[in-house]
């Protein structure tokens, strides 16, 4: 559920929360991740996984690996309970 080209940070700074996408109402089995291409598109930086923090996900880094990072665990976080993560 999402809109043609949205980058992964307005994914998560506007689109997600807005849409109450991290409810446990939607919590399911799988998830298909296909965000990244309009960022490299528009020439966002990539990333490194120097840019990641094992301790805390919440925006380490202003590049698309921190923000693929913070969409999987948020989900892993918000529908732990579910039994499904």
């Amino acid at each position: 559920m999402s809109r043609g080209g949205m980058t992964a940070r307005e994914f998560l700074q506007v689109f997600a929360d807005k849409q109450g996408f991290f409810r446990r109402t939607f919590a399911s089995q799988a998830y298909l991740i296909a965000l990244g291409a309009n960022d490299i598109a528009q020439k966002h930086p990539i990333g490194t996984l120097n840019d990641l923090n094992a301790s805390d996900y919440l925006f380490t880094a202003q590049v698309i690996a921190s923000y693929m990072d913070y969409i999987v665990r948020h989900n892993m976080e918000a529908f732990a309970e579910t039994g499904l993560v």
